[in-house]
């Protein structure tokens, strides 16, 4: 939670009732508790907010990044491919693929009436240094 006052001495005070309060109910406060001016900041679901601006915290920024560079690197091995969504064991997953004969199939389906979603076996083959392909059986 969060509690915004006006002075420290008002937010010492509120925060000694939730302490008693919580106490009451059995509930404990994380140790890590702290008042401080909201010119430094408040890092609160994501973002870090100041008095005159909100900014996404620098880390999600980070995480965020990374991941789009890893999405851009695997793009780059052909316009052209299909991403096949998949339930493996229950658990749903996706992958891209750049294989003829597997987007010639999906090409195939995709005309048929009611053809998607379609119940098929997929085989995966390692290769390579732990790739992995996907092949309809």
């Amino acid at each position: 939670g969060l509690v915004l006052g006006k002075t420290k001495a008002e937010l010492w005070k509120i925060r000694d009732v939730i302490h008693g309060q919580m106490e009451k109910i059995d509930l404990e406060i994380k140790p890590n508790e702290r008042v401080f001016p909201v010119e430094e900041g408040i890092d609160f679901l994501g973002y870090v907010i100041r008095p005159d601006y909100v900014r996404l915290r620098k880390r999600i920024k980070q995480k965020f990044a990374r991941k789009m560079h890893e999405v851009k690197s695997r793009t780059e091995q052909g316009e052209d491919r299909c991403i096949v969504a998949i339930e493996v064991n229950g658990e749903a997953k996706k992958f891209f693929t750049n294989s003829e004969e597997m987007k010639n199939i999906l090409a195939q389906v995709k005309e048929m009436p009611d053809g998607f979603p379609f119940e098929t076996t997929i085989k995966t083959e390692t290769f390579g240094k732990g790739r992995t392909k996907y092949v309809f059986t």
